[in-house]
């Protein structure tokens, strides 16, 4: 079942990705000291591709921290509820397709919003970067990502 995005709900989750990155350090070392030449699948997750490859300094991680934290709200509001509306939709006798198209749209807006803001936030940790750094973060963008797992 898909829960409707809040825009709350959306920021808490970048917002808690994006402050564990911050608080990994964004380091372009490997984690692991053992076998530097292996990654396991979650290192090649904790740094977003538009810094991979690069190291910051600390005054560019004090910088992308406050940007982060920004971003973040302050106080996590309670998880939604499953959305009441879709649940009638299933269980009802028939299936109402303009309720359908409405819940999805909600759903899409809500998701664009997200999006929105995780390139509006992507923007400012760009400008932090050096014009060095700049051109690596290019490079890393133009080049294709595998999806996220789920």
């Amino acid at each position: 079942m898909f829960l409707p995005l809040t825009k709350t709900r959306s920021l808490l989750v970048a917002g808690t990705l994006a402050i564990g990155l911050v608080n990994h350090g964004y380091s372009a070392e490997p984690i692991c000291e053992k076998a530097p030449h292996q990654h396991t699948h979650s290192d090649q997750h904790l740094t977003p591709p538009l810094l991979r490859g690069i190291e910051l300094s600390n005054a560019q991680k004090a910088q992308l921290k406050t940007i982060l934290e920004a971003a973040t709200p302050s106080e996590p509001d309670a998880p939604p509820a499953p959305s009441s509306a879709v649940q009638q939709l299933i269980t009802a006798k028939s299936f109402d397709r303009s309720r359908a198209a409405a819940i999805i749209q909600t759903q899409q807006s809500a998701m664009a919003e997200h999006q929105l803001q995780r390139w509006a936030l992507e923007q400012q940790i760009y400008q932090l970067l050096t014009a060095e750094q700049q051109l690596i973060a290019q490079q890393n963008l133009a080049r294709p990502h595998p999806p996220a797992p789920h």
